[in-house]
Formats: structure tokens, C-alpha cells, sequence
């Protein structure tokens, strides 16, 4: 464990300055995924402790997109996540808010919409029984998955942050079915198609 964590710290000081200087995408997309990877072999409870830096990390890669990086930085979101399960948690509303931000940036790319989708469903799992019809986390998950988001002002506010709600906001298109976009919808579980 003290050696994984060695391991990541290196790796969030060469993401930072890879980040910072812009270069080399193709690198920061398999730093990404490494942190990732470690992330979903060691588990939440042996890294709960670096979980926000991985997830800083991560999510300042898929806030430059350039190549492959962001998609790369998504789909080690997903891995993140999946991992650290409910110690996720207080990390849910900026990776939801992250990926609204890249589906309506004009960052074009035919992954772009699966992985956010994936990413939206293993939140999903992370916020079990505390996700329900009508909250903040729910409409935030649905956009993303039916791609109801739109430029002008597609990224849902999020209201005082907590994470149950009332009201029906409408629902899914059902349990583990897919849009007509390709993206599976939300239904509990811990991946969609993964």
C-alpha cells in the first residue's frame, strides 16, 4: 500500500504539470488511467485517504480535453469510483457537474456520451438508496445519460448540495435500458455495459 501511494503521489505531480503546460495528452491519458487502475485494484478502503487528490487530478486532466485525455480521465472517474464506493461520495457533485460541462463544451468525440453515461450510472451506485426521483442527482444523471443538456444553459445548478429530494422529475427509460443515443440508462448496478 505504501508503495501504490508513492506511486500516485508521482504520478498527480506529473498529471499537474502536464495539465499546466498543455503537452503531451496522449501521455496525461495513461497517467489518468493508472490512477484508475490503482484505484479499482487496491480498493476504497486502502487509498480512501488520496481519493480526493486522484479525483482533483482526474478531473483537471477531463477539464482540458485535448485527444484522447479526457476520455481516458472519464473513464478513470468510472474506475475511481467504482472502487472507493460510498467513500465517493462527497466527491459526486463535481465529477456529475465535470461531465455535464464537457457533453455541452463542443469537445466532439463518438466516446464522449457512453463514457459520461458510464460515469453517471457508477455515481449512481455510489449514491445507492440516497438517489432518488426528483433530486438534484437524479435530473444532473438523467441529462447526462439522455443528453438533454444543451449550450446555453444545459449544466443543471445544484441546489444546496444535499442529495435527496422531492418531486418527480420524470423518469427513466426504464431499468438498464438504452436510449436511442446508444447510452444505457440509469438503474442501479455498478457500470453500465462495462
Amino acid at each position: 500500500d505504501a508503495c501504490c501511494v508513492r506511486v500516485l503521489k508521482g504520478i498527480y505531480a506529473e498529471l499537474a504539470v502536464s495539465v499546466q503546460e498543455g503537452r503531451d495528452p496522449d501521455r496525461r491519458a495513461s497517467l489518468a488511467l493508472a490512477v484508475g487502475a490503482l484505484h479499482r485494484i487496491k480498493g476504497g478502503l486502502a487509498l480512501q485517504a488520496l481519493l480526493p487528490s486522484s479525483t482533483e487530478a482526474l478531473l483537471g486532466v477531463a477539464a482540458r480535453p485535448q485527444g484522447w485525455a479526457a476520455l481516458w480521465a472519464l473513464h478513470a472517474l468510472t474506475l475511481v469510483a467504482d472502487g472507493a464506493g460510498l467513500a465517493y461520495m462527497p466527491l459526486v457533485k463535481k465529477t456529475l457537474q465535470l461531465s455535464q460541462e464537457l457533453l455541452v463544451s463542443g469537445y466532439e468525440s463518438p466516446a464522449l456520451r457512453p463514457l459520461s453515461a458510464r460515469l453517471a450510472n457508477a455515481l449512481v451506485a455510489v449514491l445507492g438508496p440516497e438517489f432518488t426521483l426528483g433530486s438534484t442527482y437524479y435530473r444532473m444523471a438523467r441529462s447526462i445519460i439522455t443528453g438533454d443538456v444543451d449550450a446555453a444553459g444545459g449544466v443543471l445548478a445544484l441546489e444546496s448540495g444535499s442529495i435527496g429530494g422531492s418531486g418527480a422529475a420524470g423518469s427513466l427509460s426504464g431499468s438498464g435500458s438504452v436510449s436511442s443515443s446508444g447510452t444505457a440508462a440509469v438503474a442501479g448496478g455498478s457500470g453500465a455495459g462495462g
